[in-house]
């Protein structure tokens, strides 16, 4: 029965936003913060010696949570977000600093608190679904050709947002964990592309900068 409510919901979003959005709080936001690093360098099934070094992570998107007397709601988001992921590992029998690069799409969903007319927090589990690609930045490393491959990352965020005016500036601040998998390619010199991975998990903190309509 929820599920059926909630696709209605959309479908009315869809099809009428103007008198949707009354029925909703719809939050536009920017995070930036650290993502986690490279724990694990697999290339043909083979792990490479190295340690995580962490790095950063770029998020929009818009979330929506009902607009009602009860402080207790759902909270849905869905968002574009580009990151990277670190670390220093043997690569193919030489030293190399990895950036994995990942782009792609999150879908979040959870329950959201109020605490006050301005101040309310959230718990969510989010999906990230993508694409990324290996880079070898350290000098002196042979520059291998390297092809994209899929990205896919779970995370478990809480957070607590401010909005100072309705519609009006929102800033927050998000706790939580993520763990990620991305995959890739790197050309041998043996004349053949091998198949790797990067895996890796840790904590995350996001600062965010919103706009509630």
């Amino acid at each position: 029965m929820r599920m059926k409510k909630l696709m209605l919901l959309i479908c009315f979003v869809l099809m009428f936003p103007p008198v949707a959005l009354a029925e909703v709080n719809a939050d536009l936001r920017v995070k930036l913060g650290n993502s986690e690093g490279v724990d694990e360098l697999n290339i043909e099934g083979v792990p490479s010696p190295g340690s995580s070094t962490g790095a950063g992570n770029f998020q929009v998107e818009v979330d929506i949570s009902p607009r009602q007397a009860s402080p207790v709601g759902y909270v849905f988001s869905a968002g574009l977000f580009g990151r990277t992921h670190s670390g220093d590992f043997i690569v193919l029998g030489q030293p190399a600093r990895v950036d994995y690069r990942a782009g792609g799409l999150s879908l979040g969903a959870g329950a959201g608190v109020k605490a006050s007319d301005r101040l309310h927090f959230e718990g969510k589990l989010e999906l990230g679904l993508g694409s990324g690609e290996l880079d070898l930045s350290t000098p002196g490393v042979i520059q291998r050709p390297r092809e994209r491959g899929s990205y896919s990352s779970v995370s478990l965020i809480f957070g607590g947002y401010f909005t100072i005016s309705q519609p009006g500036l929102q800033v927050g601040l998000e706790l939580g964990s993520r763990s990620f998998r991305g995959d890739f390619k790197i050309w041998n010199d043996a004349g053949f592309w091998n198949h790797g991975n990067v895996k890796g998990n840790g904590g995350i903190v996001n600062l965010v900068v919103g706009y509630r309509f």
